[in-house]
């Protein structure tokens, strides 16, 4: 069901965008494998996920990201040029800082085949549909899955808003990625398997939010050290709120500035040219007193 006040799911017009993010939502990932359980929610599958290693596999906007659970819907939430797609899956991210949570959505079409990730949902739906095709109930999916086989490194579209869905609260950052170039695949059974043990949603898409696009797109593989933080939250047209904080690698502070090693060094320089002033000055002057007192005597 909507929520009358949400900002999101959105509808997707290329056309319509607002302007670009290229580094304003900068989505860097590197997840690993993980084994995991299916729960039957009623209008969506829920999977945790939990890797061997405890690192953060997502940085956003400098950010790090760890994720909280991977839903399956169908139809999908988001509309693209105001038609859904087959179904989306959406991975729902935490703050370990407390930032706002980051949702990483990838819509779902069938009768294409997007490899490892295609295989794991065929498998996944089908034992979902056979021990757990009620809501509440979950499962156990003996074959593992790595979320770098389920997220393109393609470009995308990014937007601030609302919960896509119940309870619809909060600020939420968005990464959505297009159904031409980045949809995953499951065959026309696995799809009408998915439809019987869950219920079509009915969240409607939201036309008034403002949404930026991602050319460079997402990129695999973790850059280390502090990048430029950006606020990605929308205002006006084609700006956006930036709120910096400074990269130690191209921006310097005065007392930075004050604390160089050239300074150091022209304070050397400067200090042997007075003191070398000082002595001349003394020799003149010692000449003269001593050429005075000869003169008197």
């Amino acid at each position: 069901m909507s929520c009358l006040s949400s900002t999101a799911p959105i509808n997707i017009d290329a056309e319509k965008q607002s302007g670009t993010c290229d580094l304003k939502c900068d989505y860097q990932f590197n997840y690993s494998s993980s084994i995991s359980t299916a729960t039957n929610r009623g209008d969506y599958l829920s999977l945790n996920y939990e890797p061997a290693s405890s690192a953060s596999p997502v940085r956003f906007n400098a950010y790090d990201y760890t994720v909280a659970e991977v839903r399956i819907y169908t139809p999908s939430l988001h509309t693209f040029n105001g038609q859904k797609t087959k179904g989306e899956c959406i991975i729902v991210h935490t703050s370990a800082s407390g930032n706002n949570p980051l949702l990483v959505c990838v819509p779902i079409l069938d009768g294409r085949n997007s490899g490892r990730a295609s295989q794991y949902l065929s498998k996944m739906i089908r034992n979902v549909a056979k021990t757990a095709p009620v809501d509440g109930e979950t499962t156990q999916i003996k074959h593992s899955f790595d979320l770098n086989d389920f997220v393109p490194s393609k470009p995308f579209f990014s937007y601030t808003g609302t919960q896509p869905y119940q309870p619809c609260q909060g600020k939420n950052y968005f990464v959505v990625f297009e159904p031409e170039t980045s949809a995953l695949g499951i065959s026309a059974k696995d799809l009408e398997m998915l439809t019987s043990v869950i219920n079509e949603n009915a969240y409607m898409a939201n036309d008034s939010t403002p949404f930026f696009y991602n050319k460079g797109g997402a990129s695999q593989g973790m850059i280390s050290g502090d990048d430029i933080y950006i606020d990605c939250q929308p205002v006006g047209q084609s700006e956006e709120t930036t709120e910096t904080v400074s990269d130690a690698d191209n921006t310097s502070s005065i007392p930075d500035i004050f604390q160089g090693d050239w300074l150091k060094y022209f304070i050397i320089c400067f200090a042997f040219f007075v003191l070398l002033m000082a002595f001349n000055y003394l020799l003149n002057y010692l000449g003269t007193s001593l050429k005075n007192f000869k003169m008197k005597f």
